[in-house]
């Protein structure tokens, strides 16, 4: 009896050592800069993520985009960070088509139909917005002057369009 029990020990040892479940590593934290100059945000990251994967965006506003948007009279000074996830099945076209068009364009910008959430933004001169990679994929953009009483955009700079792989 005693051997019949060592042996299924034994057994049941192999068989977690071969096809046993680990414990799955952490996802990854990925730190991107997105940098908003008064006339084009830009991103400086990857264009796809694995799904899971920590995103922390530091965004900065330089000078010339301060001195731009109080030259046009913004009350708050500078411009936000604005990362929201999308549905699936958006493409960058599907978003500059949605967009006031040319970059920069004065008015109101209300949620387009790819667009899941508006929660995540950071308010600039300098801010972090930190989430984790669960959508199909995000939009980042700079908006200078977000007037949160009023819901309206003082002018919108699309940057990119992150894809998240198993999104």
């Amino acid at each position: 009896m005693r051997r019949l029990i060592t042996l299924v020990g034994l057994i049941a040892f192999v068989a977690a050592a071969c096809g046993g479940t680990s414990p799955s590593p952490s996802a990854a934290t990925i730190t991107t800069h997105v940098t908003f100059d008064g006339q084009q945000c830009k991103y400086d990251g990857p264009a796809t993520v694995p799904d899971g994967t920590k995103l922390v965006f530091v965004f900065e506003d330089t000078p010339a985009a301060v001195a731009d948007s109080t030259a046009k009279g913004a009350v708050t000074i500078g411009s936000d960070l604005v990362v929201i996830e999308t549905t699936p099945g958006t493409t960058w076209d599907t978003v500059e088509a949605s967009l006031p068009a040319p970059a920069g364009t004065k008015g109101t910008w209300s949620a387009p139909a790819w667009a899941v959430d508006r929660a995540a933004y950071g308010i600039g001169p300098s801010a972090k917005v930190m989430m984790t990679a669960t959508g199909p994929a995000y939009y980042i953009a700079c908006h200078e002057y977000w007037d949160k009483a009023w819901g309206t955009t003082y002018a919108a700079y699309p940057a990119t369009l992150i894809q998240v792989e198993g999104g």
